[in-house]
């Protein structure tokens, strides 16, 4: 019976070569790292005289702007969200307010009160 040849054995040799010639293409391949996030900003924009909705208390509120900016590479590049609230000196209650009402609040804190519940202007005494 006549046996067929085996291939030749892979000598330790030969694979440390393909190994290393694999290992160098690798270190070729460039990487590249992009870091991104965001930031938050808080901006006072006016603090206004109004009765609390919640303690009831005429109190100093602040206007607050709180605004979202994405960032690459710890600069601030656009801004992602705008929000604006009143929170209460007094008791610290906050409640969200729109752009609209945020414009529009500084311009009424001395005059009388607004539609909503909370966060009304504090209305003055009536003089003859």
């Amino acid at each position: 019976m006549a046996q067929g040849k085996d291939p030749p054995a892979a000598h330790a040799g030969d694979v440390m070569q393909q190994t290393v010639r694999a290992d160098r293409h690798s270190s070729r391949r460039k990487h590249s790292v992009i870091i991104f996030g965001t930031k938050g900003y808080l901006y006072q924009l006016a603090i206004l005289t109004l009765v609390c909705g919640r303690c009831g208390n005429p109190a100093a509120h602040t206007l607050r702007k709180r605004v979202t900016k994405f960032t690459l590479f710890f600069v601030p590049l656009f801004p992602i969200s705008t929000k604006y609230a009143t929170q209460c000196t007094f008791c610290g209650a906050e409640q969200k307010v729109t752009r609209e009402q945020a414009d529009q609040l500084p311009a009424q804190g001395a005059g009388p009160g607004t539609d909503q519940p909370y966060g009304r202007p504090q209305q003055q005494p009536h003089q003859h």
